[in-house]
């Protein structure tokens, strides 16, 4: 009959199960080289999902730059365009 085998096994095991430790001190060994594995694989997901949410915010930040530098540049000429008609018709 197969002991009973930590929970944790379950979150890291590639269902073949062939060797597990029967020891409490193997037992608790595996756990730390799960949670270890756990935490590395958690870490390196971490670190790669900042980096393209800061790559995607920097292109979004420059993109919002640009598109107000393009507002002023149609409102400047906005106001151009007014001035030159407030001219004309104070001419007329």
């Amino acid at each position: 009959m197969k002991d009973s085998s930590i929970p944790l096994e379950t979150v890291t095991t590639v269902g073949y199960g062939d060797v597990t430790p029967r020891r409490a001190d193997g037992r608790i060994i595996a756990a730390v080289v799960m949670l270890c594995g756990i935490g590395f694989i958690a870490v390196i997901t971490a670190s790669v999902t900042a980096g393209l949410i800061e790559s995607s915010r920097r292109h979004v930040a420059e993109s919002e730059r640009d598109l107000a530098r393009r507002l002023e540049d149609v409102r400047e000429r906005l106001v151009r365009i007014e001035a030159m008609l407030d001219q004309r018709q104070s001419k007329a």
